[in-house]
């Protein structure tokens, strides 16, 4: 699923609304946030730019936003020791708000506030 390429465009994510998000507002979303995800895995994202995963181990990496067309949020991240960035729409359900990510293949991702 490619996002729409207006801010606010609805998407369709799990039989809920997901909005597009801006990058100001990506930000503020995960700026020092904690996720957790379907698989039992969690994410944080600290204002240095470092990104720390664990599903079970701890794994370090870098993440940034990028303005897609539109002004429409792009989460990318690295993974050393490979030096390929991978990006992702970004969108947000509520009710509880969801952190939607989704990469060029359809494929989704669901983050949920630890915090």
């Amino acid at each position: 699923m490619v996002a729409g390429a207006l801010i606010g465009a609805p998407l369709a994510a799990d039989a809920g609304l997901c909005l597009n998000m801006s990058v100001e507002d990506a930000r503020e979303a995960l700026v020092d946030r904690k996720l957790s995800y379907e698989n039992g895995a969690w994410q944080e994202f600290l204002t240095s730019g470092r990104t720390l995963y664990n599903a079970g181990s701890d794994s370090w990496g870098y993440w940034e936003l990028h303005e897609d067309t539109g002004s429409a949020a792009r989460y990318c991240s690295q993974w050393p020791p490979n030096g390929d960035w991978d990006c992702y729409d970004l969108c947000r359900t509520s009710g509880p708000e969801r952190i939607h990510f989704l990469d060029d293949y359809g494929n989704s991702s669901v983050g949920t506030y630890a915090d």
